[in-house]
């Protein structure tokens, strides 16, 4: 009966063809042969939509091409399905129903997500059912739009994927929506990358980084975009290194990336340490372990001027204390950091005065926009 109905097909006998296909089918269906009698149904859908393209027999024709579709998933015939999915979707673009292919084709990419480049064809062929539906989804659109970029990526193809993410870019762009705008100039740098576009993937890459310094993003994944951003400007340094009239440096500028504010490095002595809370306000802080208690050895040297007798460890010595200066007295008044007066003193004084091998301590603001 099959071969019956082939034959008519070949001949142009529809209306026969159809017939056998449909009692085909019904033989088929007690056999549970579910693939052959899917091929059944399938065939006589076809031949009914020759014979008459009214909207009765297209609306029969799809319900027949659906229980097909549904028969060959059974079966386990994932490409025959996906045949029969582009059936109908011809046939619903060709009868104006955009919504409804929209929402059959996203089914269908659920359920096909395993046949090759079909989750990326689905779903691009999807978001354009949804803009030219009545009325038109844009915003569903580009959000479809954009797996469809992510899944011709994995399969390789860069261009279609490029031409996914700068069309839903044009909708996303400014709009607030910033995760989906990050996932879009990472992923449009990252192609442009693979192709060869350095110029316009290191662009890609700058507003990139320059968007997840905005929102403070983790810092793992600003490392990643950053190692990204790297590897296409070094590239593209060395391609463009012998043309002149560019100057590939003039897109660092542009990335706010973690500097050194120079002009507020300041270097503290080891009696002067502090520290520097939380809330980023500086601290008096106690000294580091080590000092050399200036108090005790100042009030030693001190008390032999005002007659209290001069201390053993220092008798080999007694001329140290004869004639001493302004500068020599206000020394031997520094005290340790546990005395706030000589701290305030010292620095009201503007004197900064060391010891051999003592410790230095620098303060270097760091602005780091990123978490890196």
């Amino acid at each position: 009966m099959r071969e019956t109905a082939d034959y008519q097909l070949f001949v142009g006998d529809y209306d026969s063809a159809a017939a056998h296909y449909k009692a085909l089918a019904s033989d088929l269906k007690s056999d549970k042969a579910y693939r052959h009698e899917a091929a059944a149904i399938e065939m006589k859908a076809l031949c009914s939509i020759v014979l008459n393209s009214d909207l009765t027999t297209i609306k029969a024709a799809e319900t027949s091409l659906e229980a097909a579709y549904n028969l060959y998933l059974k079966a386990g015939s994932d490409r025959l399905a996906t045949r029969t999915c582009l059936y109908l979707h011809l046939l619903s673009v060709a009868c104006s129903r955009m919504k409804e292919c929209s929402d059959f084709l996203l089914k269908a990419v659920d359920s096909l997500n395993e046949v090759a480049h079909f989750p990326a064809l689905g779903t691009e062929q999807a978001a354009l059912c949804l803009l030219n539906s009545s009325p038109s989804r844009p915003r569903k659109f580009a959000f479809n739009l954009i797996f469809a970029g992510w899944n011709f990526s994995k399969n390789q193809f860069k261009r279609n994927a490029m031409h996914c993410y700068l069309t839903a870019l044009g909708l996303y762009h400014q709009k607030g929506w910033v995760h989906i705008e990050d996932h879009i100039f990472q992923m449009l740098g990252r192609n442009l990358f693979h192709a060869n576009h350095l110029y316009a993937s290191v662009k890609f890459f700058v507003n990139l980084l320059n968007n997840l310094r905005d929102r403070s993003a983790d810092a793992e994944r600003q490392n990643t975009c950053v190692g990204e951003f790297k590897a296409a400007l070094k590239k593209w340094i060395s391609k463009v290194a012998t043309e002149d009239s560019i100057d590939p440096y003039s897109e660092i500028a542009e990335v706010t990336l973690p500097v050194i504010s120079d002009q507020q490095v300041s270097v503290h002595l080891e009696t002067e340490f502090k520290t520097i809370n939380k809330e980023g306000t500086t601290q008096q802080g106690p000294a580091p372990s080590g000092t050399i208690p200036w108090k005790a050895v100042g009030e030693s040297l001190l008390s032999e001027e005002r007659g209290l007798g001069i201390p053993e460890v220092l008798m080999d010595q007694p001329k140290i204390f004869k004639n001493w200066t302004k500068d020599e007295t206000f020394e031997m008044e520094i005290l340790d950091s546990t005395d706030s007066s000589g701290l305030k003193k010292l620095h009201s004084e503007s004197k900064r005065i060391s010891y051999v091998n003592e410790d230095l301590y620098l303060t270097i603001p760091l602005k780091n926009p990123l978490n890196i």
